[in-house]
């Protein structure tokens, strides 16, 4: 039932779930809720399948708290069945974070999941700031007000929830894995699903704006210095032309530096 019911989802959840889909099971009527579930009809009746404040039931008692993600499959009635997931770190994440943190770039995690797996995710991984709980208008919310504290925001996500803050961060990086609507809203994608390419990224950004810089204010220097002189007819023009194209090549090869990067 549960597996029916995930045929329709792109989030990053339910492919444990379609690895087990049954022949001759079809969800109809699928309805997702960003950041809560999913319902549908299988065989006339209604299912659901999500995070348990979102169903509304009281919890099982004969079941322990849950150390990972637990989702929780009801029909119109009463719980049904409650699944455990546990997620595996990127074996990169910890050489991600820490070339992340060199740059001085402040971490924080924000998750839809309301359980306490998006703590105990952070706690490992030494990130302070978490949100747990954050449906998309509030992943945003939280985007807009560092936003409006000054802060330049980095956003990287790969489900259907993050396509809001993916879209209204500064920059953003969806992975190559993740969901086309992710994709889509995001400045870029991690080809590969390689998290050491956005250290990279950042340095090649941080350098280019120092080369435009320099660039800058070459032009603006020579342009004062020569442009009078030319005028006022203390230049001959050849050699005014001749600095000219001299000054665009240097313009040109200062760029260039950056191909070595």
């Amino acid at each position: 039932l549960a597996a029916a019911l995930e045929q329709g989802s792109e989030h990053p959840l339910a492919q444990p779930f379609q690895r087990h889909a049954q022949t001759g099971l079809v969800a109809s009527r699928l309805q997702a809720y960003p950041g809560q579930g999913i319902s549908g009809d299988i065989a006339g009746q209604a299912y659901r399948i999500g995070h348990l404040d979102w169903l509304g039931l009281p919890p099982p008692q004969t079941l322990s708290a849950p150390a990972g993600i637990c989702l929780y499959l009801a029909d119109a009635k009463r719980l049904l069945a409650a699944f455990e997931l546990e997620d595996s770190l990127r074996p990169d994440v910890h050489a991600f974070l820490a070339q992340i943190r060199e740059r001085g770039v402040t971490l924080s995690l924000l998750t839809g999941d309301p359980s306490p797996h998006g703590q105990q995710l952070a706690d490992s991984l030494g990130i302070t700031e978490v949100i747990s709980g954050a449906r998309p208008a509030d992943k945003l919310a939280c985007l807009q007000r560092w936003q409006q504290a000054g802060d330049i925001n980095l956003m990287l996500g790969d489900g259907v929830n993050d396509a809001p803050i993916l879209a209204g961060a500064h920059v953003s990086f969806a992975m190559a894995a993740g969901t086309d609507l992710a994709k889509s809203s995001a400045d870029g994608i991690l080809l590969g699903n390689q998290l050491l390419k956005i250290p990279y990224a950042l340095d090649m950004a941080r350098h280019t704006r120092r080369i435009i810089r320099q660039n800058l204010l070459w032009a603006l220097l020579y342009n004062l210095l020569i442009l009078p002189l030319a005028v006022s007819g203390h230049l001959p023009p050849y050699l005014a032309a001749i600095g000219m194209s001299l000054s665009s090549l240097l313009v040109v090869g200062n760029s260039m530096r950056l191909s070595r990067l």
